[in-house]
């Protein structure tokens, strides 16, 4: 389990923080301009505004118009970083399997502007397993794993068939779950 700092921030008031346990780090690769983890990561930790957020004012409940800004940073993992990137969208037509290309790294490198600490060194993570969904929706299709065996090598876990796999083949830029050991 890792803890990810939050911090929360109305305009002209000191900043509000609290600390959080996190298994999985949920990534938004929706937005167009996130075409890799590591565009997702950057996404995860940039501050938000929100507009009209609800403040308690004279014991009414009223919209406020000014800004409130967040952001996350990572204090610490248990040398583990799980990242799951979702599969599916929700439009007006329901769920939908998002089919987006994000580009994943055997290492990964998170950078001290990811950190809670400024004065943390980076970290480097190596991609230890992924999980893939096939199929156009959602709801149905299969799943596969594939994971680095301790020599090296990558398999992949297909019900009860394993088979050896390139690296190449690891990367294929579909997985939905990414398991990153640190270095």
């Amino acid at each position: 389990m890792g803890i990810v700092y939050r911090s929360w921030q109305l305009e002209g008031n000191k900043a509000s923080a609290t600390i959080q346990p996190f298994l999985l780090l949920h990534l938004n690769i929706c937005p167009e301009p996130v075409c890799t983890i590591e565009d997702a990561l950057r996404l995860f930790s940039a501050p938000e505004t929100l507009e009209g957020y609800r403040t308690s004012a004279a014991g009414k409940n009223v919209i406020s118009h000014i800004k409130k800004k967040h952001s996350w940073s990572l204090i610490r993992d248990n040398g583990w970083i799980c990242n799951w990137c979702g599969i599916s969208g929700y439009g007006s037509e329901g769920s939908t399997k998002l089919h987006k290309t994000v580009h994943f790294p055997l290492e990964l490198v998170v950078g001290r502007e990811l950190l809670a600490s400024p004065s943390s060194e980076v970290r480097r993570y190596e991609l230890v397993a992924t999980i893939t969904h096939h199929g156009r929706d959602p709801s149905k299709g299969h799943y596969t794993a594939d994971a680095r065996h301790p020599n090296g090598k990558w398999l992949r876990y297909d019900d009860a068939s394993v088979t050896p796999i390139p690296e190449s083949k690891v990367l294929h830029d579909q997985a939905y779950v990414l398991f990153y050991k640190q270095l």
